[in-house]
């Protein structure tokens, strides 16, 4: 086994980023699901999930939170230290992995988390006050006027067929 290169930045890089302000910053990454769970020659062969959990661990040392599954944040940081986590990430099992089956890899900085909407378009709230097609009853809060599914209710389209989904009993509309 061959230990990983000592990662050394260019100079320009190492300026830009020594010129912007200590914040929140953030790491995101998306990673080829093919080429992880393919089989040789074409892919891995490997679980996604432990993947997956190889680059949680490494952000979780470098005191990263998990806002998504690939969407990361530190608030009150450096970018240097930003940067060479995002960097680290390289250094997942086996060696060349990531670098092999990455789609992005992005360091953002956050200026204001002003714009988070995510309560607000949330079924029940500001954006999202009533259904607007059949949706599961164990997903519809109290506040939300809704009535259970009539007999010739389609099962909405991506949503697996079962006895669960085929029951509408189970549905709201």
């Amino acid at each position: 086994m061959v230990n990983p290169p000592i990662v050394v930045i260019t100079l320009h890089t190492f300026l830009l980023l020594a010129g912007m302000p200590q914040g929140i910053y953030g790491i995101s990454y998306d990673i080829s699901t093919p080429q992880t769970e393919r089989d040789l020659p074409h892919g891995w062969n490997a679980r996604r999930a432990q993947t997956y959990r190889q680059l949680a661990c490494r952000l979780e040392c470098g005191q990263f939170t998990q806002l998504q599954r690939s969407d990361w944040v530190r608030e009150n940081t450096d970018t240097i230290t930003t940067y060479y986590t995002m960097l680290m990430l390289g250094d997942i099992t086996p060696p060349g992995k990531l670098s092999s089956m990455v789609k992005g890899l992005k360091m953002h900085m956050i200026h204001h988390w002003l714009l988070d909407v995510t309560q607000d378009i949330q079924l029940g709230r500001q954006y999202a006050t009533m259904l607007v097609g059949p949706t599961p009853s164990g997903l519809v809060p109290a506040n939300v006027p809704s009535i259970e599914a009539p007999e010739d209710f389609v099962v909405p389209a991506y949503t697996r067929h079962s006895d669960a989904a085929l029951d509408v009993a189970n549905w709201r509309v």
